[in-house]
């Protein structure tokens, strides 16, 4: 179990494809951008960074898809993704931001606001982008009752109200490890994204 954590860490059991876009699939959505009333203003670009190259103070966000996101989906969804992020302006700067799929089931978002806070309209422009994102691809990124687990190296997942059954019957156990989605900062993420039932909040499905 630690082994596996560790590779997680290091991002050795993620998933993450760089492809570029097929022909004829759709152009990638636009960016959305914290404008602070500034229209006219020529927008700045930088480099979408690797989740690895940002520090763990960053705020990152994680969105669970209800479902396997479909292999061919990936290129187009990735790009999406670089755009936004390489766009991400916050009180008149733009910040690094970086963006992956893990695993074909997850997104996670990351900026480092360098010391100062993610201005709420740039946060509120991102979840505007994964429901583009729900809706441009049919993947939902917005159930909350699906909890995902680690099983047999696969991640599988279950409706909330199903953990204590799954317990009861032994499909997952106190040392299961399961995914924590409501970490904020990468260094929060890289060390308890992943861990055991027994010590994150889904436990109360089984004790309840």
């Amino acid at each position: 179990m630690d082994a596996l954590r560790q590779m997680w860490s290091t991002g050795a059991l993620m998933q993450v494809r760089l492809l570029p876009r097929q022909a004829g699939e759709k152009p990638p959505l636009f960016p959305y951008l914290c404008l602070h009333n500034q229209p006219t203003k020529k927008m700045s670009t930088q480099a979408t960074l690797s989740i690895t190259a940002l520090p763990d103070s960053a705020r990152c966000w994680v969105y669970q898809a209800a479902t396997e996101i479909p292999e061919t989906l990936v290129p187009a969804m990735e790009e999406a993704l670089r755009a936004y992020t390489s766009h991400w302006e916050s009180h008149g700067s733009i910040l690094p931001a970086g963006a992956e799929i893990l695993h074909n089931r997850f997104v996670l978002i990351a900026v480092d606001p360098r010391g100062d806070s993610v201005c709420g309209r740039s946060v509120d422009a991102s979840v505007r982008l994964m429901r583009d994102l729900s809706e441009r691809f049919g993947v939902d990124f917005f159930d909350r009752m699906q909890l995902a687990y680690l099983k047999d190296g696969e991640v599988r997942a279950a409706h909330k109200d199903e953990f204590a059954t799954l317990y009861a019957a032994g499909e997952i156990g106190d040392d299961t490890l399961v995914f924590d989605n409501m970490v904020q900062t990468l260094g929060d993420w890289r060390k308890n994204w992943l861990k055991p039932l027994k010590e994150s909040w889904m436990y109360r499905m089984i004790a309840d």
